[in-house]
């Protein structure tokens, strides 16, 4: 399971430079948020660190999919399954999707947390010419 992070903003910083924009707020975070308290002086985000932001594991049915997430514009995202084409692609996704911890029965998104699954991801990108 993935270590919840918490961060501080005071809320003017927090509208000034990240409302509304997940992509700045990401990179601010170097991670996903995944829960946000505003008050009225502070905002409070929790959040999960990961090394990659684009492509990720989304477990829809029980069944782990390929995907690549999208900035569209500001406080907008689009997400699309990949189908690998290469049996050798095919392989390492179900190696990464070991590797990651993904639990098969709980639909989520579960983005690339270390640097061993980076390299994995790598591989595939590399082997699908995706990257």
């Amino acid at each position: 399971m993935s270590e919840i992070k918490k961060r501080i903003f005071s809320r003017q910083e927090f509208m000034e430079k990240y409302w509304n924009d997940d992509q700045a707020l990401e990179e601010e975070l170097k991670g996903i948020p995944i829960r946000g308290e505003i008050s009225e002086s502070d905002v409070i985000y929790e959040y999960i660190s990961v090394v990659e932001f684009e492509f990720y594991i989304d477990v829809w049915d029980c069944t782990p999919r390929f995907a690549k997430r999208i900035h569209k514009e500001k406080g907008i995202q689009e997400t699309t399954i990949i189908e690998l084409k290469t049996e050798k692609a095919q392989n390492l996704f179900e190696e990464l999707v070991s590797e990651r911890d993904v639990i098969i029965n709980m639909s989520g998104h579960y983005y690339i947390e270390t640097q061993k699954q980076k390299q994995i991801l790598d591989q595939i990108l590399k082997i699908e010419g995706l990257r």
